[in-house]
């Protein structure tokens, strides 16, 4: 899985189509963008020279991409700038017209690859503007900014198992893998559908640990991702963190 750095303060994952950056305080967070603006983003960044609009259309809509029309291909390029000026500052020319012929990422912006990834946020808000803002709006909003706070407090915290005779997660049943990292469920969320929609978009986290055990209950949201970088079946001190995720992330 490839990352791009961004001026070492943002981090774009091309695989979950998703910004990862911190606000002003500190405080981590996730921009989500829509497939087709996270295509075009990762082709200008893979590319960095002059990307014509014909480049984009057939990698960002593949076999639907002749009939893609310039105003959608503006209006993903025109959320690409929002998302960026909102993660990495006020400017917005991070992405340069040349009219009639295309666009490239400005060269002043510093762009580095990374097969392992800087993640900078481990919280998922979806929003392709600043994603704060709509999220405090919603009228659950404070409590789910206590849920936040609360989860990246226990992010800190290192869990072990002293006794091997504690079974962790005995109930869980393996979900889904990719490769050698498995994704669990907890017994109490039954739609499997919605489940494997999760893990597929947060499978980044087999870089934290490659066992990892999804919790919630249904009809309800946050979900939270414990990831163990060993098994605590088997292992009698097994470090692992954990992160809260919205249900949104799996739309």
């Amino acid at each position: 899985m490839k990352f791009y750095n961004l001026e070492h303060r943002v981090t774009f994952v091309p695989e979950t189509n998703s910004l990862h950056a911190k606000d002003e305080s500190g405080m981590p967070y996730v921009v989500t963008l829509n497939a087709p603006t996270a295509k075009c983003l990762h082709l200008l960044l893979m590319k960095r020279t002059l990307t014509t609009p014909q480049e984009l259309y057939g990698f960002a809509w593949d076999d639907n991409g002749a009939s893609t029309t310039p105003n959608n291909l503006y209006q993903n390029i025109s959320l690409i700038r929002k998302a960026l000026s909102n993660t990495l500052g006020g400017q917005d020319d991070y992405i340069v017209t040349v009219p009639r012929k295309g666009f490239y990422i400005n060269p002043e912006l510093s762009v580095s690859e990374d097969v392992a990834g800087n993640i900078l946020a481990d919280a998922t808000l979806t929003d392709t503007k600043f994603p704060i803002k709509k999220w405090l709006a919603s009228k659950c909003g404070a409590l789910a900014i206590f849920a936040i706070m609360m989860i990246f407090a226990m992010d800190v915290i290192v869990y072990r198992t002293y006794n091997e005779n504690i079974k962790l997660f005995s109930t869980y049943t393996e979900l889904v893998r990719f490769q050698d990292c498995k994704f669990y469920s907890d017994p109490e969320l039954s739609s499997d559908a919605r489940l494997n929609k999760i893990a597929t978009r947060m499978k980044w986290t087999c870089i934290r640990g490659k066992f990892n055990y999804i919790s919630g209950y249904d009809f309800t949201s946050p979900f939270s991702i414990i990831s163990c970088q060993e098994n605590p079946h088997e292992t009698i001190s097994s470090q692992c963190s954990s992160i809260m995720i919205l249900d949104e992330a799996a739309q």
